[in-house]
């Protein structure tokens, strides 16, 4: 249900959105669609999103920032988030401007004025 939100809400701000519901998915997409950012579940089945994180941060580096999304709020978590290499780490539920803003503020078509704007909202 939420990957469908979550979809739906950067398509209506036009961006080109694919999700995927498993972690094997999205690492067999990436190098075919070479997406500008990833949004990652934490809790997803099979490997947890974490590990996904990792793995990503381990093949593209920087080139692809990802923003992790959990239910867990807590500061172990949000530690071994950022340690994963997330850039933002979102606790669900959040309101669609928080994501839209992570979006635009990453790969959005800002000017400098604007990102300076979204990056104080953030």
């Amino acid at each position: 249900q939420f990957l469908r939100s979550l979809v739906r809400i950067l398509r209506r701000r036009d961006y080109s959105v694919i999700g995927y519901d498993s972690p094997e998915k999205v690492l067999e997409a990436i190098p075919i669609h070479n997406p500008a950012m990833v949004f990652i579940d934490v809790l997803m089945p099979g490997m947890n999103g974490l590990d996904l994180a990792t793995e990503l941060r381990e093949a593209y580096g920087d080139r692809i920032p990802f923003v992790l999304l959990t239910a867990k709020g807590g500061d172990t978590e949000i530690s071994e988030g950022y340690k994963s290499g997330a850039r933002y780490y979102i606790t669900k539920p959040c309101e669609p401007d928080r994501v839209l803003n992570i979006a635009d503020y990453l790969v959005g078509n800002l000017g400098p004025g604007e990102r300076e704007l979204l990056e104080s909202k953030l």
